[in-house]
């Protein structure tokens, strides 16, 4: 720590030659680190929008007005009790949920397999 900015430059010439070309050698490798990085987040991204096609029910939104999908909650955990052990005594009320929350649930519960959006959509016709 106590090492100056001269003495470390100094060092780095002796060991790399010069301490400008062991920095642009560093940034190369991490330039190329993160176009890797990159490749990869979009081949995963291209593999995800192919899964989405094979099955595109499962990643699909559900769109409900807030009071229905309250509703619908507690219908699905009343028919579903032992779909409430991974929910807090709060989710299983129904109180102090917001709308997303409440939303996120059932697309957890859609995930599951326990709730299906089109089915209750024929239902409430």
């Amino acid at each position: 720590m106590n090492t100056s900015d001269k003495e470390i430059l100094s060092e780095a010439a002796e060991d790399s030659g010069s301490p400008e070309a062991e920095a642009t050698r560093v940034r190369e490798i991490l330039k190329t680190a993160q176009t890797l990085a990159a490749k990869k987040r979009l081949s995963a991204a291209r593999l995800a929008v192919a899964q989405q096609k094979k099955e595109p029910q499962k990643g699909k939104v559900i769109t409900l007005d807030p009071l229905q999908a309250r509703r619908t909650l507690a219908t699905i955990l009343q028919k579903h009790p032992e779909s409430t052990q991974e929910f807090t005594l709060a989710a299983r009320k129904g109180k102090e949920l917001s709308d997303s929350d409440v939303l996120s649930m059932l697309e957890d519960l859609r995930e599951l397999g326990i709730y299906d959006p089109e089915a209750d959509t024929e239902t409430n016709k």
